[in-house]
């Protein structure tokens, strides 16, 4: 299937978006034995934003490719990673709790949703 150009640059930045709320989760994960990563609390901030922007974008590959059903499914099964962040709600503040959630749930289930929707998405990022 031969993408229009707008939509190849689309799943080229979703891509990259992956890329770095990965790393970001990485730096979050580091810093809850590396204090010298005094970041962490804000970089968790970039990465839910992040999400949610990829959750935003997935409405538009849902679009894109409609005739794809399987793509479209690996798509719709994003709404388990952002069933996870939901846990963070009012854990903020609660370091032991909210490095359970991002160590146990957030950064496993973005782990496993990635390794499922990369196939789909590498075959236009080589366009």
């Amino acid at each position: 299937m031969k993408l229009a150009e707008p939509n190849v640059e689309l799943i080229h930045r979703y891509v990259e978006l992956l890329q770095s709320i990965e790393e970001g989760l990485e730096y979050v994960e580091a810093s809850f034995k590396d204090y010298s990563k005094t970041e962490g609390d804000l970089v968790l901030a970039d990465v839910l934003d992040a999400l949610a922007q990829l959750q935003s974008a997935n409405g538009q590959l849902q679009v894109i490719f409609a005739g794809k059903q399987e793509l479209v499914g690996t798509l719709d099964q994003f709404k388990a990673v952002i069933d996870q962040c939901f846990q963070l709600e009012g854990k903020m503040e609660q370091p032991h709790e909210k490095q359970e959630i991002v160590k146990k749930s957030i950064i496993p289930s973005l782990s496993e949703w990635k390794q499922l929707i990369e196939p789909h998405l590498q075959p236009y990022t080589t366009q």
